[in-house]
């Protein structure tokens, strides 16, 4: 019978439209829970990690004519995941600091909501909307004079990310859940023609793929962090004052890619756009 991740994973695969026969060379140990939450991370952790993982074996199987096998532990995968929790750096004391405002707060009806405070501009928004001190004990108090829902829109109103907090079927009753909910897990969508790329040439998959990464959010430079991993070179720019927004992220990724800074007024980085052939960007690209 399979597994959750061995499922989780065969969807992934399909949804890419890749090869169904590589799936058999594919093997997914462990099962949840792992950790104190009824999220099956171990399941998402294990078929992401085994879904890339089999992807680079096949563009090593179409560019060498040679298979490989792909295994992952579910334990080992969820590791992986909190990897930039098990990161040390003397350089960075504050590598694992988050700001003291961050977190959650009862609102005057009794709900509850979550102030996102880690980024500057956040956090001076945050505290500029409720008109209080940057204390928890002062934010606190603002927070009680407010209904949650109407807070939850008025910081929405003011681009601030800010949620109040929901049970599962009052998020599935809400017209963001519902809009999310049609949404496909994955979706691969062609932008435009081109002339094929070469896949690349050397001693590991994506050995030659190059890769500019404009991302700073976790699911990018994971992503950067991934591609780099299985041979990729990926040259991340970024600015002093737009840095990864979990430092812990960046500094894990600085073991497999390379990082080049730029500040906000530098020269546009053109002959890096016009000498990758992918680039990774989280936000629009104008």
């Amino acid at each position: 019978m399979a597994t959750d991740a061995a499922l989780a994973l065969e969807t992934l695969w399909n949804l890419a439209g890749c090869e169904p026969a590589a799936l058999e060379r594919a093997t997914l140990t462990g099962a949840d829970p792992l950790l104190p939450t009824d999220f099956k991370i171990g399941t998402a952790a294990s078929a992401s990690i085994a879904a890339g993982a089999l992807a680079a074996s096949e563009i090593w199987r179409l560019r060498t004519g040679r298979g490989q096998s792909v295994a992952v532990d579910m334990r080992a995968a969820v590791a992986a995941f909190r990897s930039e929790r098990y990161l040390r750096a003397d350089s960075l004391p504050d590598l694992h600091r988050r700001d003291p405002l961050f977190g959650f707060y009862q609102a005057g009806d009794g709900r509850w909501i979550q102030i996102h405070s880690n980024m500057p501009h956040h956090r001076d928004g945050a505290l500029k909307l409720l008109g209080c001190e940057g204390t928890r004990e002062s934010t606190a108090a603002a927070v009680a004079k407010w209904k949650a829902g109407d807070l939850e829109d008025t910081f929405a109103g003011a681009g601030l990310p800010t949620g109040m907090v929901r049970s599962r079927a009052e998020w599935h009753a809400h017209p963001q859940g519902l809009a999310v909910a049609d949404l496909p897990i994955l979706e691969i969508v062609k932008i435009g023609e081109s002339k094929p790329e070469p896949a690349g040439a050397g001693p590991r998959a994506l050995s030659g793929l190059r890769v500019l990464d404009l991302t700073r959010v976790i699911a990018g430079p994971v992503c950067g962090r991934t591609l780099a991993s299985y041979g990729a070179d990926v040259l991340l720019v970024s600015a002093k004052q737009r840095r990864c927004l979990l430092p812990v992220v960046q500094a894990g990724r600085a073991r497999a890619a390379r990082l080049g800074s730029r500040g906000a007024r530098a020269a546009s980085p053109r002959h890096c756009v016009r000498d990758a052939l992918c680039l990774q960007s989280g936000r629009t690209v104008a």
